[in-house]
């Protein structure tokens, strides 16, 4: 009977992955230069996990992480035994466990050296100091919508989103269902466009139940108000909606309405994110955002009411004798208020999103 080997399909980002054969014994794994399996994210701790193989069974352990080690979405922290095709998780680094039977041992003779392999730890270097896959986002849709999905992904892209569409991202001559499959697994999100078409495509709905095989958490994104069939609403249960029926037009052109919409999918997309601990926010930078947001407004405010005050003042209109200069400096308060209150929550967004 052959032995089995135990390796981990560790995945770097899109496409991107490294395989580590694992040697008898335990293997630290960490950001520290001097684990055995290295990892230089800084959301990994400096000790973060321990692996410990005996060429029939495979367990591990955290080590008091930070942003902790999961197992099949599953937190864990004492000596948890690995199986085959079990999915694991330090901190925002996803890995495959596989464990394979080798070829029958060759009969009798001198015996061989056994050789480690050290893994290389220069290939598991992520550049920004972050997997690319962190902000991934898997646009689910039916063909019939791909103007409006296409639409949908410039948005994500503009607030710094990865958007994943298949009719871009599969290369010529790729297995569709493989590369769908890796691209869900290098995806930290779904985001389902909610249509009439969408809701009634078998295709969908296979990438839907997929998604939830793989644990990747699914957004509806409401493009139309439709009815749900059983099996999409089984698989959708106790999951948020989100409306942005905006971004499509169908409720209303409205430039305001379709900034509204966009911001709800973006937050609906770091809820996600922070839940499932995939986030290390800025706390500072969060909280000096939101006081420049408040700020921002009530200066607008008071702008609104220096115009109304100036108004009945100059008792003038604003006809044919022009803008008044005592205007000026309500308008100006204006738009200061209005650049202020942009920029902090920029700020407090970009505090919460930190890590990613």
């Amino acid at each position: 009977m052959g032995a089995t080997a135990a390796r981990l399909v560790i995945h770097l980002g899109p496409g991107e992955h490294h395989v580590v054969d694992l040697s008898r014994g335990c293997t630290k794994l960490g950001r520290s230069a001097t684990a055995g399996i290295a990892l230089t994210e800084p959301m990994v701790s400096e000790r973060h996990a321990e692996l410990a193989w005996d060429g029939s069974r495979l367990s591990m352990r955290d080590m008091s992480s930070t942003n902790g080690t999961e197992v099949n979405g599953r937190r864990v922290t004492s000596w948890t035994t690995l199986h085959d095709g079990d999915r694991v998780r330090w901190g925002p680094v996803d890995a495959d466990v596989v464990l394979a039977a080798t070829q029958a041992p060759a009969p009798p003779g001198p015996p061989e050296r056994s050789v480690a392999v050290e893994p290389p730890t220069r290939d598991l270097q992520m550049p920004g100091g972050r997997p690319p896959s962190g902000r991934r986002v898997f646009l689910s849709h039916a063909s019939e919508d791909d103007e409006i999905a296409r639409s949908v992904a410039d948005i994500l892209r503009a607030q710094g989103w990865e958007p994943w569409l298949d009719e871009t991202g599969i290369p010529g001559g790729a297995s569709w269902a493989a590369t769908i499959q890796q691209a869900l697994r290098s995806s930290s999100v779904v985001v389902l466009l909610v249509t009439a078409s969408s809701v009634c495509k078998e295709w969908v709905l296979d990438e839907i139940t997929a998604a939830r095989n793989l644990r990747v958490p699914v957004i509806p994104a409401l493009l139309e108000d439709v009815p749900l069939p059983d099996d999409l609403q089984f698989l959708l249960q106790r999951t948020q909606h989100v409306d942005v029926s905006a971004l499509a037009g169908f409720s209303s052109d409205d430039g305001s309405d379709r900034a509204d919409a966009a911001r709800r999918l973006d937050d609906a997309i770091i809820g996600v994110m922070e839940r499932q601990g995939r986030t290390n926010p800025d706390r500072v930078l969060m909280r000096f955002g939101q006081v420049f947001a408040v700020v921002g407004v009530l200066l607008f405010l008071l702008a609104i009411l220096s115009f109304i005050i100036a108004g009945l003042i100059l008792d003038s209109s604003w006809g044919m004798e022009g803008f008044p200069v005592p205007m000026l400096a309500p308008f100006a308060l204006a738009l200061f208020a209005m650049v202020l209150g942009v920029a902090g929550t920029a700020m407090a967004r970009t505090g919460r999103v930190r890590g990613l």
